[in-house]
């Protein structure tokens, strides 16, 4: 059973992979974060993607 990290736990320096599984519609999910942009006081927000390939 895997526990949500809390968020002021989250964000600390030494987070640098974030593995997310995501059990709904994309659309969901993508509402959810440009809803986050609008109403919190977020500066900036990117959200990027990487596929690496083995060799």
């Amino acid at each position: 059973l895997l526990l949500p990290i809390p968020l002021k736990q989250a964000f600390t320096s030494e987070l640098r992979y974030i593995n997310l599984k995501i059990f709904t519609s994309a659309a969901w999910v993508l509402t959810f974060f440009e809803d986050l942009q609008r109403y919190s006081q977020l500066d900036r927000m990117t959200i990027s993607s990487y596929e690496g390939f083995a060799d």
